[in-house]
């Protein structure tokens, strides 16, 4: 049994096993590419809200209302 065991295994590469297998191969594929986008919208959407919030403080910083002319 070891022996048949053996030479059933002696040529198996990941590109025969995923020959066998598309569904479940193409399935992991999809399923980390829309991992990766999530991930990534959340990472990028985040980094936005922090640039909006560093640039806003910055304007209401850079305002001086000694330099303002007042209006009549």
């Amino acid at each position: 049994m070891r022996e048949r065991l053996q030479a059933g295994n002696a040529g198996a590469t990941f590109a025969a096993f995923a020959r066998r297998r598309t569904t479940l191969v193409g399935g992991a594929l999809a399923a980390a590419l829309v991992a990766g986008a999530v991930g990534g919208y959340g990472s990028a959407r985040a980094r936005v809200d922090e640039d909006r919030a560093r640039l806003a403080s910055a304007y209401v910083a850079g305002l001086d209302a000694r330099l303002m002319v007042p209006m009549r």
